[in-house]
């Protein structure tokens, strides 16, 4: 049974990515010569290497929760992982607090054969970051529910992924409606997954995304069941997914 939702004004909880509440990320630089520990090779961490590869950027909650069983214990990890120039650690400051970021370090590279460029977080603008964390966290959780993988986009686009073997392409919105909607005439073509601040965003935009999209909010993406909606004369809630495994999108 679909749920009709109204949209209110803005007074829903903010994310830990929104661009309302975040202030500015306090990057960590790395000097291009520092060598490390000459025990790097102890931390056996495959899985989380490669993640973070992929990801290139992650909060450390969400490698937490996707990678340990237990929290406690993988926040340890990776706080040591960090410490000792496997990983690199950063901080998104919020108005709420800060939270940890993590980058493949010079000694995480080399554990996984990578090539290391010092730095070159620095000049990312805060709005990507957000993007990039609120991508990150989309496909964590799409991948609870079936196969999915992360491509590099091109603006206006954040990602694309391949969910289920169908591609969507993925539009994070902060602050920038006007920017995206206008963005929305070069990409008729194609079906997309917009992720919002909250639905009174979204509704700026559905009109002119219709019915090949489908939206999400931040905070959707942090609850169970994932919930996707769509619009039809006002938000309904289109698929939700049954962790794990049996969820799908088509449309």
């Amino acid at each position: 049974m679909e749920l009709m939702l109204d949209l209110k004004p803005s007074t829903q909880p903010t994310s830990l990515f929104s661009a309302r509440t975040a202030q500015r990320i306090d990057w960590q630089r790395v000097n291009p010569t520092w060598r490390g520990i000459q025990k790097a090779e102890e931390w056996a961490r495959p899985k989380v290497l490669e993640a973070v590869k992929e990801f290139r950027l992650a909060a450390r909650f969400q490698l937490v929760k996707s990678l340990y069983r237990n929290p406690d214990k993988g926040k340890k990890d990776l706080d040591r992982a960090a410490r000792t120039g496997i990983l690199v650690r950063h901080d998104l400051v919020t108005e709420k607090g800060n939270v940890p970021l993590l980058t493949l370090g010079p000694l995480g590279a080399r554990l996984i054969g990578d090539r290391f460029v010092p730095n070159w977080w620095v000049d990312i603008p805060l709005a990507e970051v957000l993007k990039r964390l609120v991508v990150v966290q989309l496909v964590l959780r799409l991948r609870e529910a079936g196969e999915c993988h992360l491509f590099n986009a091109r603006s206006p686009l954040s990602a694309i992924v391949v969910f289920n073997n169908l591609d969507y392409g993925v539009l994070v919105v902060r602050q920038d409606v006007e920017e995206v909607m206008e963005n929305l005439l070069f990409l008729q073509a194609r079906r997309l997954l917009m992720v919002t601040e909250d639905l009174e965003q979204a509704g700026i935009l559905a009109g002119e995304l219709g019915d090949r999209g489908r939206f999400a909010t931040d905070l959707e993406l942090m609850r169970s069941p994932l919930v996707f909606y769509r619009w039809d004369g006002g938000f309904v809630t289109d698929k939700v997914f049954k962790l794990p495994g049996a969820g799908r999108v088509k449309f």
